[in-house]
């Protein structure tokens, strides 16, 4: 990906949890990225994007609107590598919580990802 991206990015010790700041027309605002296993798939991880919110909670449906999509994209997919790099022989699994955000998914060129 060619795409500009942040580059302030926080890791938990483990490298499941990602967080980044995201800034546009509302401000800063913190993204999340999870990785948690997902059962039924040996060795893949779900990703989930999603935003910290004023009272802690993370918000994984909400369109945050803030824009430069394609920036926090960019970033997200810098994650996956990272995470990839600390999880060898691991896949991701990446679809949006809609059919809008999936197909946005799929344009940008980063879902299904199994690496």
């Amino acid at each position: 990906m060619n795409e500009d991206r942040y580059f302030i990015i926080r890791s938990s010790s483990d490298y499941s949890t990602f967080v980044f700041p995201s800034e546009g027309r509302y401000g800063v605002l913190i993204k999340i990225v999870s990785f948690e296993e997902v059962a039924e798939l040996k060795d893949t991880f779900n990703l989930a994007l999603g935003t910290l919110m004023p009272d802690g909670e993370i918000d994984f449906d909400t369109l945050s609107n803030n824009g430069g999509r394609n920036k926090i994209l960019a970033t997200v997919a810098e994650i996956v590598r990272i995470f990839l790099e600390y999880h060898a022989g691991k896949g991701v699994y990446i679809t949006g919580s809609d059919p809008r955000r999936t197909l946005l998914y799929r344009r940008q060129s980063i879902t299904p990802i199994a690496i």
